[in-house]
């Protein structure tokens, strides 16, 4: 990696990264339903982008994916992974174990070489004195010292790192500062974000020579020694979705699901009724299917879908992937839902209740949106222009 970043190919790293898990297609991404894609729909005949909202949960950690010796950090992976709206704690283990393997080499006076679970330069680790930059460096667990080879310190540190990579990337694209996507356009994330990790947050700002950008803003270096950005963020966005998130976590269903795809339907007209805001850190109480269990569900997209279909609640858009299984255009019917999880901020879900004509074009679907709270309206299969990818759904046990 260029010096610019935190952390990325070195000479330390690259036997190890080597050796990880071969990259998933270039579409992979963690969700969380956390952000409301950007979205088109027509008014006027006009197409208008609306608001995203939202931010990433960090509730579905897989504690046992997690070292032994390194578990004791849990509390500092969750803190990290509700640092800001682009990060989760699944992520963060991904990166680790893509940096260092969770087993770096032990920290020296090598100014010159990337240290700790993190591999942040030390450099950019201790900051800039004479520009009144404190650095990246963290105190993670209340020591008053922020040492690079503590893990504690490391993991509070790679997630507000990120956080403010995530930040910048949001006012370079809001400037036009990001090579082919232009402000409104859906931005792909967490994969810039964790470009800036690799190559440094100013590789779309001041770039060096040969860049090129993907239509998506991804940076693209002739480098055949190391990683591409790409296959940086895909390889660590697939550890995180694939090793180090729970599987259908909050999706524990009651005996009573599957037997009325009306109650499904019912429970949802009453946010929609009601228009209930969107947000990511409100809640609002239900009750599950079985009618007695109290629930309080978030007030965001997947908590929207899963207090319709009355399961337990704290599910994001990843976590429904495990609760629910793959079915046909054909198959779908009223409580299947339609969803993407792709990207820590564009994962989204709508429930989907019948089609809206005979060509299956279009249907009439629930969600609660960024941009106007929960709504029941007709959507073009499989969602508006401009975000996904989206694939219809069935909740495990739904008749």
């Amino acid at each position: 990696m260029s010096s610019g970043g935190a952390s990325g190919i070195r000479a330390g790293t690259r036997a190890r990264l080597a050796r990880l898990t071969a990259v998933v297609a270039a579409g992979a991404s963690l969700a969380g339903c956390s952000q409301v894609p950007n979205m088109l729909v027509q008014s006027q005949d006009r197409e208008i982008f609306l608001s995203r909202g939202g931010g990433a949960t960090s509730d579905l950690l897989d504690v046992n994916a997690i070292p032994e010796k390194y578990r004791k950090y849990v509390p500092q992976l969750e803190k990290a992974g509700a640092a800001c709206t682009d990060v989760t704690a699944p992520l963060i283990a991904g990166l680790i174990e893509t940096e260092s393997s969770w087993d770096p080499p032990p920290v020296n006076s090598d100014a010159g070489r990337a240290q700790g679970l993190g591999q942040f330069m030390p450099g950019t680790w201790n900051g800039d004195p004479r520009k009144t930059d404190d650095g990246a460096g963290r105190d993670g667990d209340n020591d008053n010292v922020k040492d690079i080879g503590n893990p504690a310190d490391a993991i509070i540190a790679i997630g507000d790192y990120l956080c403010s990579i995530a930040k910048k990337v949001h006012e370079f694209h809001e400037e036009g500062k990001i090579p082919n996507v232009r402000p409104g356009e859906q931005l792909k994330m967490p994969d810039l974000m964790l470009a800036g990790y690799l190559r440094g947050p100013y590789i779309w700002t001041n770039p060096p020579s040969g860049v090129t950008y993907a239509s998506d803003g991804m940076p693209q270096i002739d480098d055949p020694k190391n990683k591409t950005p790409r296959e940086y963020a895909n390889g660590i966005i697939k550890l995180a979705k694939e090793k180090y998130s729970i599987k259908g976590a909050g999706g524990n269903l009651p005996a009573i699901v599957g037997q009325d795809r009306q109650a499904i339907i019912s429970r949802a007209k009453v946010w929609t009724d009601a228009r209930v805001p969107y947000s990511q850190s409100n809640y609002k109480d239900g009750l599950m299917a079985d009618g007695k269990t109290k629930q309080r569900y978030r007030t965001d997209c997947s908590g929207f879908v899963t207090m319709a279909w009355g399961v337990e609640a704290g599910a994001n858009t990843t976590a429904m992937t495990g609760m629910t299984e793959p079915i046909k255009k054909s198959e779908l019917t009223a409580g299947d839902i339609i969803l993407d999880d792709d990207g820590g901020n564009s994962g989204h879900v709508v429930l989907f209740e019948k089609w809206a004509d005979g060509g299956q074009t279009e249907y009439w679907g629930y969600e609660e949106a960024g941009s106007t709270g929960a709504i029941y309206r007709k959507i073009p299969y499989l969602y508006f222009k401009g975000s996904g990818p989206y694939e219809p759904r069935r909740l495990k046990g739904l008749k």
